[in-house]
């Protein structure tokens, strides 16, 4: 680059090249990072979401079963199977965070319930009781102060 009097800037071809260049890395990289930003949180959304809706419906209706299966590891797997046989076509992989929505919903539930059981079976305080997931009552003047003294 290089100043006259006469034309002020005068900016020379390999100088924008370098310019050019610097711009098409920036957006590319931007460009890389934004789709796989928006690939990330569509695929959160479609797992959570299932997964959400399936813990609705086994809220709401208790344990729903088909054939003998739960609805929600059914499902999981039928949707993935079905994902790689390419059902799905250009969705396959938003059919895999679905399937992978329900199946989360059921070994979630799967888990909750190993944990109930686990601690039913642990030995407590006398008058101690276990709350499980999900469950609300009003707790008690003395229960919040057993809480608070405890540090929970």
């Amino acid at each position: 680059m290089y100043i006259t009097e006469e034309r002020g800037y005068n900016i020379g071809g390999d100088s924008l090249r370098r310019a050019g260049h610097l711009v098409s890395r920036f957006r590319n990289r931007f460009i890389g990072r934004a789709e796989n930003l928006t690939q990330q949180t569509v695929q959160t959304a479609l797992i959570s979401g299932a997964s959400f809706g399936f813990g609705v419906l086994g809220g709401h209706q208790g344990a729903v079963d088909v054939l003998g299966v739960p609805v929600d590891l059914g499902a999981g797997i039928i949707i993935h199977l079905g994902a790689l046989a390419g059902l799905a076509g250009r969705w396959d992989k938003a059919a895999h965070d679905i399937g992978d929505g329900a199946l989360a919903a059921y070994f979630a539930r799967l888990g909750a319930r190993v944990g109930h059981n686990w601690a039913r079976k642990s030995p407590r305080v006398k008058g101690e009781r276990m709350i499980s997931s999900g469950e609300r009552r009003t707790l008690t003047p003395g229960e919040v102060g057993a809480m608070a003294m405890a540090g929970n």
